[in-house]
């Protein structure tokens, strides 16, 4: 789906994966596909504490409405958990069921 983006390891690194993060086109689609996957017994995970600047105790940083494109990454992605476990079976059935998300009725 072009409206759908993952996240891919950058060349070089040798990152410890505890989740895939997927970008969201919108803020409609995210929460469709995360309700899909959870439906289909795919846990999901918003990102961590959310735009620090909200939390009191990081006031003193600054504005939140100063930084716009962080507060777009929380209308826009969440994470597919990952564990050592996971299976091709698990994988097909991720990918099946992100395929099966059927586009809105408007």
């Amino acid at each position: 789906d072009p409206h759908i983006e993952l996240v891919y390891e950058t060349e070089g690194a040798s990152p410890s994966w505890f989740g895939v993060a997927v970008i969201c086109r919108d803020y409609d689609l995210k929460k469709r596909l995360q309700t899909h996957l959870e439906t289909n017994n795919i846990q999901t995970r918003n990102l961590f504490a959310g735009h620090l600047l909200h939390q009191p105790g990081y006031s003193h940083l600054g504005r939140a409405a100063d930084y716009p494109n962080a507060c777009e990454v929380l209308k826009k992605v969440f994470f597919i958990g990952c564990h050592p476990m996971l299976s091709e079976a698990h994988f097909n059935h991720i990918e099946a069921t992100v395929k099966s998300l059927t586009p809105p009725t408007s």
